[in-house]
């Protein structure tokens, strides 16, 4: 399973939320790291939400948490974490092209 599970997803307008694995690897937390601090400085949203996917988070999943939240707080943008949230149900906006996701894409 890839460490951020699906695309960057915008919803209303404003908000990037990425879903992150719980048991990411540590060879994999630095790429992971990133790759998220590269979407939000690409797409300069509002706020960042992180969707952790369900089991116990590891310690290189926290990490790059960590690392998240240290960019927000510099670049003033609230963060928010949801571990072991459902998918949400409706169609979303993707942050990458503003057309419509499929249902079950992150909230």
């Amino acid at each position: 399973m890839p460490p951020l599970t699906g695309p960057p997803r915008a919803v209303s307008g404003d908000t990037l939320c990425l879903d992150l694995v719980s048991d990411l690897a540590v060879d994999g937390r630095a790429a992971t790291a990133l790759r998220m601090e590269a979407l939000v400085l690409a797409h300069r949203p509002g706020r960042v939400h992180v969707r952790v996917t369900p089991g116990q988070p590891s310690p290189a999943a926290l990490s790059a948490v960590a690392r998240l939240r240290r960019l927000c707080e510099t670049l003033g943008v609230p963060l928010t974490l949801a571990p072991d949230a459902p998918p949400a149900p409706a169609a979303l906006v993707t942050a990458d092209t503003g057309q419509g996701a499929q249902a079950g894409a992150s909230p």
